[in-house]
């Protein structure tokens, strides 16, 4: 589940087009899928503790995936 943050943010540096807001969105959806773990924790559901690792150590790379692909994708006509 927490490798799913690559992906994601791999298409929204294609939409978005911004390395800065690109960025700031992978860190957005980061901190909330950290919260939704600490909310699960606190709720009592089973939660590992590698789903958390995995998420803290994918941060980095999901942000340069997002910068990649605002690279990749060609500036729109007209900016």
């Amino acid at each position: 589940m927490a490798l799913l943050i690559l992906p994601v943010a791999f298409v929204l540096g294609l939409v978005i087009r911004d390395a800065r807001r690109a960025s700031v969105a992978c860190s957005l959806i980061w901190l909330a899928a950290m919260v939704g773990l600490l909310v699960a924790k606190l709720g009592g559901a089973g939660v590992s503790p590698w789903e958390a690792l995995v998420l803290a150590v994918c941060l980095a790379p999901a942000i340069l995936l997002a910068r990649l692909a605002v690279r990749l994708r060609p500036a729109a006509p007209g900016t």
